[in-house]
C-alpha cells in the first residue's frame, strides 16, 4: 500500500489506495474528515454551520500524520489505521 500524506494549507490530505482524505479542524476542539474514492472532493460546507477560524498543529512522522485542534488529536497512519485522541 502507497499512502502519500500532505499538509495543504490547515488541511492535512491522506492519498492512497484509490482514496483521498482530506482532514481540518473545524472549529474548536472538533475534525471535519472527509473521504472519497473519486479522486476530489467538492470544496462544499453543505449543511455544516460557520465555524470560527482556529490554530490546528499538524505534522508528519515518518509512518503517521497528526492533526491537532486543541483538545482533540487525530492521527493517520500509512497502513490506513485512523485513531482519535481526546
Amino acid at each position: 500500500m502507497i499512502v502519500v500524506f500532505e499538509i495543504s494549507g490547515k488541511r492535512l490530505v491522506v492519498k492512497g489506495e484509490g482514496e483521498l482524505i482530506q482532514i481540518e479542524p473545524w472549529g474548536r476542539n472538533c475534525l471535519r474528515f472527509r473521504s472519497t474514492k473519486r479522486g476530489w472532493i467538492e470544496d462544499q460546507n453543505w449543511t455544516l454551520l460557520s465555524q470560527q477560524d482556529v490554530d490546528v498543529d499538524m505534522k508528519i512522522e515518518g509512518e503517521k500524520a497528526i492533526v491537532r485542534n486543541e483538545n482533540l488529536v487525530a492521527e493517520i497512519t500509512r497502513d490506513g489505521t485512523k485513531k482519535r485522541k481526546s
